[in-house]
Order: structure tokens, then sequence, then C-alpha cells
């Protein structure tokens, strides 16, 4: 039964594909229930779903012009099971690698499909596996003419066809979990996207996380990048997560990446023990 749902939605995908022009696809549908707003507001799991916001320099999007886009799912842990999200962005980005399941849907089956500035990511299975986490990433190319002020949305769009509708349900399909999904697409959305701010970020050895200062807030945020790189990492869910600039100023020791090397290497200068930043 499951199965056979998971399939509806991809053949629903193809066809809405097929019947749908790009300029028209980016605009929402309002989603529509049964529900009252004040059910929907006393839903006992509130979901939220996060696409990465990504905020780079022009010097930096010339150096490093393929950004990762994550979608990240809180509120849900052990909650859902079937998912199917339409995802689009800005048309002036160009797709460079198909959509990878995240450690929140590791337990579940996935399946995704891509068109144009559109992709289809979905989820299924018998039991309410999926968790919170990074449940879906993919990369994208911004274009050579990119500057400052532009900013490339991306964003999920409700979309419910003759013979499917994007969800986000658990295991049983009961009221719970519909009342979870009305939830998550009345007011569970946070839609993101690539902006290029203006100016050059300044370069600081040691400060990773961009508050012009070299501190163990540093050491800090360089190990929980790399312990927890679906929260902290570069694309990571939590706000204090570290950003393309920070890794750039973090990478102190040698010149090869940010590693728990980084990390130490910090902490012997606030300690005195070498005397200049980075150390090559």
């Amino acid at each position: 039964m499951k199965t056979n749902r998971l399939f509806s939605v991809i053949s629903a995908f193809v066809i809405a594909f097929s019947a749908l022009s790009v300029n028209n696809a980016v605009i929402a549908e309002t989603y529509k229930c049964d529900y009252t707003t004040e059910q929907i507001t006393a839903s006992e799991v509130r979901p939220m779903l996060t696409i990465s916001s990504i905020s780079i320099t022009k010097e930096e999007a010339e150096k490093s012009p393929v950004q990762t886009i994550s979608l990240t799912v809180s509120g849900a842990d052990g909650k859902y099971c079937s998912s199917g999200f339409h995802v689009y962005f800005d048309k002036r980005l160009e797709l460079v690698s198909a959509p990878q399941s995240g450690n929140a849907i590791v337990k579940l089956n996935s399946s995704s499909d891509f068109k144009d500035n559109c992709v289809f990511l979905a989820t299924s299975g018998l039991k309410n596996y999926g968790t919170d986490g990074v449940m879906w990433t993919f990369s994208v190319k911004l274009p050579s003419d990119a500057k400052s002020g532009d900013f490339f949305p991306v964003e999920v769009v409700y979309e419910n066809k003759k013979l499917t509708e994007d969800v986000f349900n658990n295991a049983e399909d009961n009221e719970c979990g519909r009342l979870m999904q009305a939830w998550l697409f009345t007011n569970g959305i946070e839609n993101g996207g690539i902006s290029i701010s203006g100016g050059t970020a300044s370069y600081l050895a040691g400060d990773a996380n961009c508050d012009k200062e070299i501190n163990m807030g540093d050491c800090v945020l360089i190990m929980q990048s790399l312990v927890n790189p679906d929260k902290y990492g570069i694309n990571g869910s939590d706000k204090s997560h570290i950003t393309s600039h920070g890794m750039n100023n973090a990478d102190v020791y040698g010149n090869d990446g940010i590693t728990n090397m980084d990390s130490l290497t910090i902490c012997e200068f606030l300690l005195e023990l070498v005397d200049s930043l980075p150390v090559r």
C-alpha cells in the first residue's frame, strides 16, 4: 500500500512536469485541508522543514560557484514515514548533482527526480523511521555573472494534482499524521536560497565564527562542524553553523581544509604557544 502510494507520487510528478510551465510552477498553491486553523495549531507534532540560507560575497561566489542546498527537518523525530516535496530553485542556477538522501531518512525508502529548475523528493516505508536532521541535499552552480545584491531563491512549492498531493505523513495515516502534515504545509516551511552580499569579506586567520575576534568560540565551532556537520557544517541546520568564509579563516594549520589540528592550533595561539596564524 505504501509502495503504491510512493509510485503514484512519482507518476504524478512526471505528469505535472509535462503540464506545467516553469514560470507558473514557482508560484505556490494554497494548502487546503478539512481542518480548521485552531485544529492545526493544536497539532501534537509541529515539524519545521528548513532550506539552506546561504550568504556569500561575490569573491566567494567566483571562487566556489557550486553550493550545496540542504533540506532539514526538526520536531518530527520518529513521527513520519511518507513525504513528498517539490523544490524549485531560481532558473539562473544550474543543478550539478542529483539529490542525495540524508541521515534523517536513511531507514526509509527514498526516491528523487528532477527536471529544469525543480527537484522532487519522496520517502516511504512501513514504520515511522524518519528522524530529525538533514533529509536531502543537492548542489547548484551560481551563474558566472552573479553580482553583489543578487538573490537566488530555493523554495518548497506545495502541489496537489489529480493523482496525489505533496505529503508529510506517518505510517498509520491517522489524524495525528494528517494534522502534522497540515501544520508543516501551513506553518512549518522556511524557504531559503543563496544571497550575494556586498563588498569583500575580510580575512582574519583563526576567526571561524566570523565575529572579527579570535577566541575559544572559534575552536569550539571548528570541532562542532567536524563532529556534527549536519548541524554545524557549512550547510548545517543551526543558525550558528560555520560559513564558507569561516572555513577559509579557520584553515590555519597547513592548507588542506579544516581539521582538528586547526582547532588545536588556534588554542595554542590563544595560549601564546605559537606566535602567529596561520601556521604553514
